[in-house]
């Protein structure tokens, strides 16, 4: 979905996820829908903001927003949602273990040891609600701060995919750069209060100053080697 913010994403959601379940539970032998809904934020303040696609949540937008009849709500409730930030998916230790105690473990010439969970291991850690359902709607909100995986020689690679970024999100994460890297001490923590002036000086230095010539984006500013040493 490409909506600006505020124009109610999270209300499109809640249409799209009540749609699916009260179809998915009165049509039960149809393979179009289904009960099972994944939601992957980008952080922990947005997936706790979207609490209220839980329909037993006390702030629901099912109910708060009437978006369907009386009668249906009990139909929501069998809907299986989970909502996590995309951290989630990292694979992790399961054994924790020291970096002396992984060494003696391992031996001066044995292999590495393999302590990292499985992709299923994972799976079955982030959503357990949804396992042993065949049909599963994933919402990847906030999908345009996803990056591909950064290449490993910037030289020559093909970095024609970052002209589709947006405007705004270059603004954000070059100015994030900026208050962290350039605008505090070494040790200190980063000062929060200059991140609007901030924002308006590179707003103007992106209109006014830079220039890309030769096939280049102004995005490639976030890639290490491409444009960040410059900043």
């Amino acid at each position: 979905m490409t909506l600006a913010t505020g124009t109610g994403k999270t209300a499109v959601m809640a249409m799209l996820i009540a749609w699916q379940t009260i179809n998915a539970v009165r049509r039960p032998n149809s393979r179009k829908f289904t009960r099972g809904f994944l939601v992957v934020t980008p952080g922990l303040t947005i997936r706790d903001r979207l609490r209220v696609l839980q329909p037993n949540d006390p702030d629901s937008y099912y109910q708060s927003r009437e978006l369907v009849p009386g009668d249906m709500l009990a139909d929501l409730e069998r809907a299986k949602i989970v909502i996590t930030n995309f951290h989630a998916f990292k694979l992790r230790e399961r054994v924790e273990l020291s970096k002396g105690g992984r060494l003696l473990l391992q031996g001066r010439q044995g292999a590495a040891l393999d302590t990292l969970e499985t992709e299923g291991q994972m799976i079955q850690r982030v959503m357990p609600d949804l396992m042993g359902m065949k049909n599963i709607l994933v919402f990847n909100d906030e999908a345009h701060h996803c990056y591909r995986a950064k290449p490993e020689n910037a030289e020559g690679a093909d970095l024609i995919h970052t002209g589709d970024l947006r405007r705004s999100t270059l603004l954000f994460h070059v100015t994030k750069h900026l208050l962290y890297t350039k605008s505090r001490d070494p040790g200190e923590e980063p000062k929060l209060h200059l991140f609007g002036q901030l924002t308006r000086i590179t707003k103007d230095w992106l209109d006014n100053c830079l220039v890309c010539k030769g096939g280049t984006y102004p995005a490639q500013l976030l890639y290490p080697g491409t444009g960040r040493h410059g900043l």
